[in-house]
């Protein structure tokens, strides 16, 4: 079922984001970030990192479905973005 991969694929993202936002590493909650940095550390601290970078292929891949999941992932951390100078997003998450 169709929505239910997604439902998992967004569950699998959001737990792995949690890890990532709630170590000692990672608490300068005002830093943002380039998705490739994202995706970078996220397939470390993925709970199956060879999941995750078979689910996000990439950091372009990872870039697009943290826009399209802006609104389910702001229900659990605080998220927000801006552009740098060459137009490319910069993400920066915090707990709730």
């Amino acid at each position: 079922d169709h929505v239910a991969y997604n439902l998992e694929e967004e569950d699998f993202l959001v737990d792995t984001i949690k890890i990532w936002v709630n170590t000692s590493r990672t608490r300068d909650s005002d830093k943002f970030y380039t998705s490739g940095q994202l995706w970078t550390q996220w397939s470390e601290y993925s709970r199956d990192p060879a999941n995750f970078v078979k689910t996000y292929k990439n950091a372009v891949a990872l870039g697009k479905k943290l826009w399209s999941l802006q609104e389910t992932l702001s229900s659990v951390l605080d998220i927000d973005y801006k552009f740098d100078t060459d137009g490319s997003r910069l993400w920066k998450f915090a707990p709730k």
